[in-house]
């Protein structure tokens, strides 16, 4: 992709309606939503969530090109029926699935921008290079890059999607690219060589930003938008 100058970031929305403020105020040339668009956290009908995760795939066709709406675990739940996760909505799924299953197109793995200098790498819980190598059948020793992620729609992947490491439960080395818990990035060895990842899935407690000490890891889930540019990611006003 192109260099930019500044992408505005929504982390995991569950149902909240946050980022609406965000992209009224934001004059950024991209626009990426990374994932888990349903399953709230709080009480809210689920009604209410389909409505609004439709008005994010409404906004999402009125402007193609300048947003992205990432896959999250709990997405990709309801559109392959598994592997369920916590807060799953039975009563919802079919709607769900009816709604993922329409606009499919309008979604997609990860994405990539460059600012300034850096390569970023956005996916839903971050790319684990140890993952990656647990998946060589997947991924064949292929560069991992965006494009390579989002062509890749077979079985195997599938398989390699519900891979979940003993952070969150499983039994695997390093959880997926929508199951990963952000503290599998702390260790050199998850890096994707020539990336800066950002991502959400691991809510934050203090409501703020993680990220390694290599500060090649960014976990964003904490309710809020964010702006990058070439300055750094700061909070979205």
């Amino acid at each position: 992709m192109d260099n930019m100058e500044s992408v505005l970031i929504i982390p995991d929305t569950h149902g909240q309606t946050f980022w609406r403020k965000a992209v009224s105020n934001s004059k950024a040339e991209k626009i990426i939503f990374l994932g888990d668009f349903v399953d709230p956290y709080e009480t809210i009908a689920w009604y209410e969530v389909f409505r609004r995760l439709s008005d994010i795939i409404q906004f999402k066709r009125e402007q193609r090109e300048r947003v992205t709406l990432l896959w999250g675990n709990h997405d990709l739940a309801y559109l392959h029926l598994s592997p369920r996760g916590s807060r799953y909505d039975f009563k919802a799924a079919d709607s769900y699935l009816s709604l993922l299953m329409e606009t499919r197109d309008c979604f997609q793995m990860a994405d990539e921008v460059t600012i300034g200098d850096k390569r970023f790498l956005f996916s839903h819980a971050g790319v684990n290079r140890k993952w990656i190598l647990a998946n060589e059948k997947v991924f064949g020793g292929l560069e991992v890059n965006a494009v390579l992620l989002n062509d890749l729609d077979n079985h195997n992947f599938i398989e390699a999607l519900s891979n979940v490491s003993s952070r969150r439960g499983g039994v695997c080395e390093a959880g997926s690219m929508i199951w990963a818990d952000c503290h599998e990035f702390e260790n050199p060895d998850s890096d994707i060589p020539g990336y800066i990842q950002i991502f959400g899935h691991t809510r934050q407690s203090n409501s703020g930003i993680w990220h390694n000490s290599r500060q090649t890891a960014y976990c964003l889930d904490c309710g809020k938008a964010f702006r990058l540019d070439t300055s750094g990611i700061f909070e979205a006003k």
